[in-house]
């Protein structure tokens, strides 16, 4: 079996898990008598699938640094574990004060996250950049699959 049999058979179990973990946090929300009904299906939907392409995409280079470096995957933990943590997932980036909410602007993770908080409250003010995330994704999926196929290929 080969390497990139293994990152599509991760990515398939990864979007299957969150989504069964998705599914589980609504059925508590239900449980506690709170409504996680989404108010536009289609704006949550879209940034679901963008935070998987970006994953993928991540995952990719990873997989490609990884393939030369392996033991900077700890170090990749260790980089985005305050990332994740400061993006906004705790609390909302907009309530921040605005000399921290144009830096954490820059970290898509943030734009991704106010982009499906906007499929349940499209009241919340907030602006996501569409643009600039697209450039994320398809940025790094173009390094991570270039990465694979001159730098992956070339350790086997």
């Amino acid at each position: 079996m080969k390497r990139f049999d293994t990152v599509v058979a991760r990515i398939l179990v990864e979007i299957v898990s969150s989504f069964l973990g998705v599914c589980l946090v609504c059925v508590v929300l239900l449980c506690f008598g709170a409504d996680p009904v989404l108010v536009d299906l289609t704006m949550a939907i879209g940034g679901y699938l963008t935070t998987i392409a970006l994953g993928i995409g991540v995952g990719t280079i990873n997989v490609g640094i990884c393939s030369v470096f392996p033991g900077l995957a700890l170090g990749y933990i260790l980089v985005t574990m305050p990332l994740y943590l400061s993006s906004g997932v705790y609390f909302m980036a907009c309530c921040m004060p605005d000399e921290i909410y144009y830096y954490m602007k820059w970290n898509p993770i943030t734009q991704i996250i106010e982009w499906v908080r906007l499929g349940y409250d499209p009241t919340i003010p907030v602006h996501v950049d569409y643009l600039y995330l697209f450039g994320w994704v398809f940025g790094s999926l173009t390094i991570g699959l270039l990465m694979e196929r001159y730098v992956v290929r070339a350790q086997q």
